[in-house]
């Protein structure tokens, strides 16, 4: 009996450590594939083991590691036929790399990006003394990004704007109608397709970056039709499963406080839901990505759907006109309600439709709420601010609860700029979102190109061609991702972006939304020279000034003096006796019909 054991134990061992040769047969070389694309890795052999690794490297051998999981094997029956695996290519992951450390490997975190991969199979019962056997492809294939013709800033650039190392974007491609994630923090970032995102519309990230929540149906603002709301963990895995947190829901934006994280939403979407009687404002409560409790209404009448403040205390809305709830006094109040001014005719209040509305991160002002317009192009009139007329979506606004106009954001394009591909003559603003920080916002960029006959066909195309972070403190901007395929033929769209920017925990937030920032001034740039000295009162030009007036912060004219074609204007000495302390504009505007605006804060 013992000796028929040590036979089959022989009989065993000799099975176990023959040499098993294997054959790499696909992908075997010059193969092009995309994160998110779904191959079926193929081999054979000469014998009958049908135990396997599968593993992968992206650098041409250097670096290898278990595409199947850590230590998992390729057997029969598992996931498929034997000499067969099925693999999604995930945008990033946690692998163990095999090293010459003590511990013969270590845990990084690798992009599948790369155009110098390999697929080695290894049959792990073949030890040293017997003679390893294992096969590579033939030649390297490569693995683009999920989305390509698409180019993201460097890791260096959006740390050195944002002054933090963690930074998330997300956007919809209207090319196939998913979701793209941009992580930052990778050395090269690039854009990956979430694979359970289709259809998804108005994305938003939790204050953690941990989670995302979108619509899918309508876009919210846009159409009244169906709507559900979904949360999806975003960590890098493009096959995470999305939760429903509930339907109806349109446009839904995550708010936390001390009880935990919760989602906003409207029960109705479409044009002036801030007056529709039958749609209600929620919140629900999510635990680890699953809703939970019951949704609170906290709305009964009326549809918000730019979010919660930081301190729970005010809603947003937009579609036609803008909006804030104060949800402890139960006042509704609208915004950008403007103050235009004619020579010689009294003042008038213009409302200019609105757009992409959404709620302030800020702690110190939790009553402001950003957005754009459809422009104003009555001639004759001007604002403080804004000055004369202007086009649709050329600007971005902060306003506070109070009607007071705060910052406007310029679009960083001239029609002339950037003519690759076609010339450009119309650059907007669109889709524009304040970050999870409350210094930094959002917003893609829509240009219409013209081709080579557009002056006699009309030949043009339309697209959202980049997406723009915003230093809304400085008026600074940074190309977050833009498309490189500006031909007549691409189909490339950028829409829905929102932006996760990592906030120090030790973040004072300063003063900074005092200061009004008057539209000549933008990405660190002055397009005027002409100077305000407010310490003396004094103005000086190049050129000489026609008229100077001076506008309160709700645009209502205090002073208006015409001036005697001169180069450098002061102000009556007594001027900061007989106004209210606080913030004004000072509107100059040349005998050449150039203007420039310059703030001016009179402290009592």
């Amino acid at each position: 009996m013992k000796r028929m054991l040590i036979i089959a134990f022989l009989l065993s061992a000799s099975t176990i450590f023959a040499v098993t040769h294997v054959w790499v047969t696909y992908p075997n070389g010059g193969e092009t594939f995309r994160v998110g694309d779904t191959i079926t890795v193929k081999w054979d052999s000469d014998t009958s083991v049908h135990e396997n690794y599968i593993r992968i490297t992206l650098d041409g051998g250097t670096n290898v590691f278990n595409i199947c999981g850590q230590h998992q094997l390729i057997r029969e029956g598992y996931q498929g036929t034997w000499g067969e695996f099925k693999w999604v290519i995930p945008a990033y992951q946690v692998i163990s790399i095999e090293d010459n450390s003590p511990e013969g490997s270590h845990d990084s975190i690798v992009t599948f990006v790369s155009n110098k991969c390999l697929i080695k199979i290894d049959n792990p019962y073949n030890n040293d003394q017997a003679g390893d056997s294992y096969d590579y492809s033939n030649a390297t294939f490569t693995i683009l990004p999920s989305l390509g013709n698409v180019k993201a800033t460097s890791r260096e650039s959006a740390k050195t704007f944002f002054g933090s190392d963690s930074s998330k974007l997300i956007f919809k491609s209207s090319f196939d109608n998913y979701l793209y994630f941009v992580n930052f923090s990778d050395v090269t970032p690039e854009p990956f397709k979430l694979l359970a995102t289709k259809g998804a519309v108005l994305p938003s990230v939790s204050p953690d970056g941990n989670w995302l929540t979108y619509a899918t149906g309508v876009a919210g603002d846009d159409a009244s039709g169906p709507s559900k709301a979904w949360i999806l963990r975003l960590d890098g895995n493009i096959e995470n499963t999305p939760v429903l947190i509930d339907s109806p829901a349109h446009e839904p934006r995550f708010f936390e406080d001390a009880t935990g994280l919760y989602v906003t939403y409207s029960t109705k979407g479409g044009p002036n839901v801030y007056d529709s009687t039958s749609a209600k404002t929620k919140k629900r409560k999510v635990v680890n990505g699953n809703p939970v409790d019951s949704a609170r209404t906290l709305v009964t009448n009326a549809g918000y759907v730019g979010g919660l403040s930081k301190d729970g205390n005010y809603l947003a809305s937009g579609t036609l006109r803008a909006w804030m709830m104060n949800l402890t006094s139960k006042v509704k109040t609208q915004l950008h309600k403007l103050t235009v001014t004619r020579a010689g005719t009294v003042d008038s209040v213009i409302t200019p439709q609105i757009c992409n509305t959404s709620i302030s991160q800020s702690v110190r002002y939790p009553d402001h709420m950003m957005y754009r317009d459809i422009g104003f192009t009555t001639s004759g009139y001007t604002h403080p601010i804004i000055g004369p007329t202007w086009e649709a979506d050329k600007f971005i606004f902060i306003s506070s609860s109070d009607n007071k106009l705060k910052r406007v954001y310029r679009i960083p394009l001239t029609k002339a700029s950037n003519p690759v591909g076609g010339l450009v003559n119309t650059v907007q603003w669109d889709d524009m979102e304040w970050s999870t920080h409350p210094y930094f916002g959002v917003s893609g960029l829509f240009l219409r190109r013209c081709y080579a006959s557009c002056i006699t066909s009309g030949e043009q195309t339309s697209r959202h061609e980049r997406i723009y972070g915003i230093n809304l403190k400085d008026s600074v901007y940074l190309q977050l991702v833009g498309i490189t395929d500006t031909a007549k033929t691409s189909s490339l769209d950028l829409v829905w972006p929102t932006l996760w920017v990592k906030k120090a925990s030790t973040l004072a937030e300063t003063t900074w939304l005092e200061k009004v920032i008057p539209v000549e001034e933008y990405n660190g740039k002055t397009t005027e020279s002409i100077r305000f000295i407010s310490a003396m009162q004094t103005i000086q030009s190049p050129i000489a000034i026609k008229t100077v007036s001076l506008f309160d912060i709700s645009g209502r004219v205090v002073i208006k003096s015409n001036v005697n074609s001169v180069l450098r204007y002061t102000f009556n000495r007594d001027l900061t006796k007989t106004l209210a302390g606080g913030n004004y504009i000072v509107r100059v505007e040349t005998v050449d019909g150039k203007m420039a605006s310059m703030p001016w804060t009179i402290v009592k």
